[in-house]
């Protein structure tokens, strides 16, 4: 069978509330789905009379059915180094099918997420000109993301200069 599916009305149950309950786990059941019927409020005397006189068990008590991390069928990634490259981050991404990557110090400190509509909004703002300038975005990663060859200087030479700290012509 599958997972125990919890069948259950609402908060302030009334007759009508329960008995749909009951009859909807049952249904569940005799259609080869692992259900029980719960409630999440308290029963009241005419419920309680009519489950009496027909036999039925009260539903269990439920003190809530809020959603918990535990509940939650997360996607397990390995986090990334903060230096790398936006390009890198989407294949990663596309890679594993996933839409927030964590990023970590060396330590393995989660330091933030990068996100698809982070990506999606970085390349918007390339769309502005100044997106290099503007982000310090280190030399590795420009020709790593362009597949390119360095052919003269290195990394300790290059700075990106904002539009702000642009001498005047």
């Amino acid at each position: 069978m599958s997972e125990l599916v919890y069948i259950t009305g609402h908060k302030n149950p009334d007759t009508d509330s329960i008995c749909a309950t009951i009859a909807y786990a049952d249904l569940k059941k005799r259609l080869g789905i692992s259900a029980v019927p719960v409630r999440i409020g308290n029963i009241n005397r005419e419920t309680k009379f009519v489950l009496n006189y027909f036999g039925v068990e009260i539903p269990d008590y439920l003190e809530s059915v809020r959603t918990q991390v535990s509940d939650l069928n997360m996607d397990t990634i390995s986090p990334v180094s903060a230096d790398i490259s936006i390009k890198t981050a989407w294949s990663i991404m596309q890679k594993n099918n996933i839409k927030v990557l964590p990023i970590a110090n060396g330590n393995g400190k989660l330091m933030g997420i990068v996100t698809l509509s982070d990506i999606t909004g970085s390349y918007m703002n390339a769309l502005e000109g100044n997106l290099l300038s503007a982000s310090n975005t280190p030399l590795r990663n420009i020709t790593d993301t362009l597949k390119a060859k360095l052919v003269a200087g290195g990394e300790e030479n290059f700075k990106s200069t904002r539009k702000d700290e642009m001498p005047s012509l």
